[in-house]
């Protein structure tokens, strides 16, 4: 009977511990893991995970990334400014340069120990999702031009320097002339003024952008000529005993409209300008030859040539001359 009883208390000993045993909450760690790193051009998005938190509370979480295969926190970190909760996360990786492997895992802080996940790779291997324009120049004087340019698809990979270069050649490169606009880390849209520039010259333009390293990338080429006003001397016929017809032609038009046009002539000078004498026809917003008449005088050797101003510079064509006997 002793036995039994002795038996009987052992056991229901062994099932109070059992019990007591099985209603114990298992310790929790804090555990967190490196889920994957997606590439769409030039962005980066990293995501990781939260698996398991402990009882004590987590002051930072996000990534570490190096190019180094054993990134920490005492290398660059992208910490993310939410609560901390079991699941998904996820954050953009900026300031990367191209064709350059990284190294990256996840971690969490609680306050006196830094946790880390396992550890991916990757690299950005492409830069052809960064579009680079260069819009149509638009002439402001007759030495000064403007263009825009617009720079999109940045995303994790910043531009150390940007804006337009330029040159009488075609396939202008940073070391001609050009603009700087320095760094960004966001598309842009902008503009270059070009100043001392040329007439009657074509030009070669396009938009530049420096990325992370010693990649340089341009944009489509444009080209662009500041018009000069051009005149041409054509020819004389009479015009019964004292009168001529002079005939001129405006060739092209410049940047500013003509306030005047149309023959001076001198029988001193044989290189009359405006300040001897004219025939004037006013002004015009149009190409084409033109003619007046102008009284004469027998046996005078008369010397003259097309003109048109837009009231700051003159342009003459050849000089020509006459005599009527």
């Amino acid at each position: 009977m002793k036995n039994i009883l002795s038996i009987v208390s052992i056991s229901v000993i062994i099932l109070s511990l059992l019990l007591i045993i099985s209603c114990q909450k298992p310790e929790r760690i804090n555990k967190i893991y490196t889920d994957s790193v997606q590439l769409i051009g030039t962005s980066v998005i990293a995501k990781g995970k939260i698996i398991d938190i402990s009882e004590s509370s987590i002051d930072e979480y996000g990534f570490c990334i190096a190019i180094h295969d054993d990134p920490s926190v005492n290398d660059s970190k992208v910490s993310i400014n939410e609560s901390c909760k079991i699941g998904s996360f996820s954050s953009p990786i900026k300031n990367l340069i191209p064709y350059t492997t990284y190294f990256i895992r996840s971690f969490l802080f609680d306050g006196a120990n830094f946790i880390y996940g396992n550890t991916l790779s990757f690299s950005i291997n492409s830069l052809d999702s960064i579009h680079i324009i260069t819009a149509i120049p638009q002439i402001l004087s007759t030495s000064c031009v403007n263009v825009s340019g617009s720079i999109m698809g940045i995303s994790s990979v910043p531009l150390q320097d940007f804006g337009h270069c330029w040159s009488t050649e075609p396939g202008p490169t940073i070391a001609n002339n050009k603009t700087s606009y320095g760094f960004t880390e966001k598309d842009t849209t902008f503009s270059s003024t070009m100043y001392n520039l040329n007439l009657s010259t074509p030009y070669y333009v396009r938009t530049y952008a420096i990325t992370n390293g010693t990649n340089v990338l341009y944009g489509n080429e444009t080209t662009f000529m500041i018009p000069d006003l051009i005149v041409f001397t054509d020819t004389f016929s009479f015009n019964g005993l004292t009168d001529v017809i002079l005939t001129g032609e405006i060739v092209q038009l410049g940047v500013n409209p003509v306030t005047d046009y149309g023959f001076c002539w001198s029988y001193t000078s044989p290189t009359p300008t405006i300040n001897d004498n004219t025939v004037s026809l006013g002004s015009t917003q149009t190409t084409g030859p033109y003619n007046d008449s102008m009284s004469i005088t027998n046996g005078v050797t008369y010397y003259f040539r097309a003109f048109a101003t837009d009231g700051i510079h003159v342009k003459y064509g050849s000089v020509k001359n006459f005599t009527k006997q």
